[in-house]
């Protein structure tokens, strides 16, 4: 680090930096002029070259010039004005600004004039990147006619007509302050000119252990996304900035790789409930919202709805294929077609020829490509494939989410459900109690309380509204037996499902009807479609906790008013509310 001393005082170093590109150009910062050998360092009546600032430490072939002396020979620091379109340059000289002008004489290449503001219009710029058209072209009178230049990137590019004397700016570097854009907040700003600012790290005391703090990025991530930012900027890295700027922490999750699941559909059912008419081609069969089929180039009539025999028709060609498809962040594992044919056709895949019913091993990718063919030994170039029945194996892909704004485990209500994003143990934890769910009736089900949970267990959490819970990582989980409750994923489509239900704020669980569940969140997946559109909660810990079961239905016929966490209201103001075990309305 370099410093000088004067008069007592501690000074920084000067730097300047040779300015490569239109970003460079902020009006309002403050410049330094070279003619490729010597800095401008005097401004008098006609200002010139010979007196050029040539001192230890100035060298006009590097990007980067340091001076660190002050002598009378301090080069003059000129002010960049105008905008994109016409620059001035510009400087303060005992209170009066005075402005660069073009040449004293048209013989004259080592002088410049100098004006006051009266005449700034006549002394625009012409700022240029070498090998690219000028930014800006003055328009002026007597020897200012004569096209000038500055450089951007020190080429020699000709001041005067006949390309005598050579321009070129340096930007003055100015110490700039880094922002960290989080509650804990904080700033540093460089220790010198062009120093770097080491980034922190930031301890996740008050940050969910769903999220892992990854480093820093320019972008404020406010909500979860799946795409990795470009520049991540670890903690502990030596940071250079080029302006004042806003570092956005990132944080990361990872939601693991779901079971394998299977979509199947029949086109008899497909069909009716999409009114499809007989003789008519159609392009997709979506199968449940995550895995669609998909024709490709269609040929002859593939694609074509038989209602006949209820199949959905593929013919052979070159050039025709259909695809199986999955949403963006799942896998194909296997799929199985029954279908029947015509003209010795077969399906392929891969080259390899699967008869109807076979089970077609797929890729592992979020798409598959399959055709018509021959059977082998057969040479007919008109078959068909006619699909009746499709059914697909998948799973979900382990996905890493980011963001800049991690939350707390903080129950919405005194009910909630998760994830469990590590090896949670909530032995020791007060106030807060995790439940799975190991039974169903037709009108109830029934929880378990745990101690423990493995990373990836959704659970049911019990505790006091809007209260934060630290949870310890558990030094070791053992996955529940049974446990009814299952991640959600966020992408599949919910509609009318018997067998799924979601946790309201009453406390009950209620049929899915549509929609997605966030991928921080459990919904209840049953075997058996319970007769139920509600189901109650049961808690089987009675020895623990004291509570046999809770039930979110206030029994109470007095009159009283309850809210419906059961909790007795004496003055109630707009709402739902429970009276005498029925929903009542305030108004």
């Amino acid at each position: 680090m370099h410093f000088h001393s004067w008069g007592g005082n501690f000074l920084w170093a000067t730097k300047y930096k040779r300015i490569t590109s239109t970003d460079d150009l902020i009006p309002g910062k403050q410049y330094v002029i070279s003619d490729g050998t010597k800095l401008v360092n005097a401004c008098e009546a006609s200002i010139t070259f010979n007196l050029g600032y040539t001192t230890s430490g100035f060298s006009v072939s590097t990007d980067v010039i340091e001076l660190n002396e002050i002598d009378p020979a301090t080069p003059v620091e000129f002010t960049l004005g105008g905008t994109s379109e016409a620059y001035t340059l510009a400087y303060l000289d005992n209170s009066t600004t005075y402005y660069l002008g073009g040449k004293t004489t048209s013989s004259d290449n080592t002088k410049f004039t100098r004006k006051t503001s009266a005449d700034a219009a006549n002394f625009l710029w012409n700022i240029a990147i070498y090998g690219e058209e000028e930014i800006y072209s003055a328009s002026t009178t007597g020897y200012n006619s004569t096209t000038r230049y500055i450089a951007l990137n020190g080429e020699t590019i000709g001041f005067y007509t006949a390309g005598y004397t050579k321009l070129t700016l340096y930007k003055k570097l100015e110490p700039y302050t880094v922002t960290y854009g989080d509650a804990t907040g904080g700033s540093a700003t460089e220790g010198s000119i062009g120093a770097g600012v080491i980034l922190p790290n930031r301890v996740d005391e008050d940050i969910d252990r769903f999220y892992t703090f990854v480093g820093w990025c320019e972008t404020n991530l406010s909500t979860e996304t799946t795409v990795r930012p470009t520049t991540i900027l670890a903690a502990g890295t030596t940071y250079y900035p080029t302006r004042d700027i806003t570092l956005y922490p990132v944080y990361s999750r990872t939601v693991s790789a779901s079971a394998t699941k299977t979509a199947s559909v029949t086109i008899a059912a497909y069909a009716s409930a999409n009114s499809w008419a007989n003789g008519t081609k159609y392009s997709t069969v979506n199968v449940n919202g995550v895995i669609s089929v998909n024709t490709v180039n269609p040929k002859n009539d593939t694609g074509q709805y038989n209602d006949g025999n209820n199949t959905w028709r593929m013919y052979q060609s070159y050039t025709s294929i259909f695809t199986v498809n999955a949403t963006t962040g799942y896998e194909l594992v296997s799929a199985t077609f029954t279908y029947s044919i015509a003209n010795t056709a077969v399906l392929l895949y891969n080259g390899t020829r699967y008869a109807t019913g076979n089970t077609i091993t797929l890729s592992g990718s979020e798409s598959s490509q399959f055709s018509v063919g021959q059977q082998e030994g057969k040479s007919a170039t008109n078959g068909q494939v006619q699909i009746s029945g499709i059914s697909v194996d998948y799973k979900r892909a382990a996905l890493s989410y980011y963001t800049s704004n991690p939350t707390s485990v903080t129950p919405a209500h005194a009910m909630t459900t998760c994830v469990a994003p590590y090896d949670m143990d909530f032995s020791s934890v007060v106030g807060l109690e995790a439940y799975v769910a190991i039974a169903a009736s037709a009108s109830s089900v029934t929880m378990e309380k745990v101690l423990n949970a493995p990373k990836g267990t959704p659970l049911l959490l019990v505790g006091t509204a809007e209260t934060k819970y630290d949870i310890p990582i558990a030094a070791s989980a053992s996955a529940p037996v049974t446990n009814y409750l299952t991640a959600g994923d966020g992408i599949t489509e919910f509609n009318g499902s018997t067998y799924d239900y979601l946790l309201y704020s009453d406390g009950k669980f209620y049929q899915i009807g549509s929609g997605t569940v966030a991928t921080n969140k459990a919904y209840l997946h049953l075997n058996d479609a319970p007769s139920a559109h509600a189901l109650e909660i049961v808690f089987d810990d009675s020895d623990v906790t004291g509570i046999k079961a809770i039930d979110n239905r206030p029994s109470m016929t007095d009159n009283s008013c309850y809210d419906l966490m059961g909790r007795k209201v004496a003055q109630p103001t707009r709402g739902l509310y429970i009276v005498n075990g029925k929903k009542v309305i305030m108004k």
